[in-house]
Order: C-alpha cells, then structure tokens, then sequence
C-alpha cells in the first residue's frame, strides 16, 4: 500500500507514544500486522499488544 511506504503509520505511532509518555497502552491490531507492532516495541501478550 502508498502509505506503507512513506511511513505514515510510524510517525503516527511515533507521536502518539511521545503524548503518552509514562503511560501503558495496549494496541489491538490484526496478527498479520505483527511486524509492525514489534518493531514500534509492542510485544504480543494473551489479550492483544502492549
């Protein structure tokens, strides 16, 4: 996909981690896009991503 290419969801999970700072957030998000939650440092647990 166009966007995958420029990074848009990086600069959004960038930012919005970077608003979050010192709070837990879980992430629900089809195994499929895995990858991506690992490398934005998401690990797999039980009931989703956090």
């Amino acid at each position: 996909m166009a966007y995958e290419v420029k990074y848009i969801g990086s600069l959004i999970i960038k930012h919005i981690m970077e608003q979050l700072e010192g709070c837990n957030v879980l992430l629900s998000a089809p195994s499929e896009k895995e990858a991506f939650n690992h490398k934005h440092v998401f690990c797999r647990t039980e009931t989703g991503m956090a």
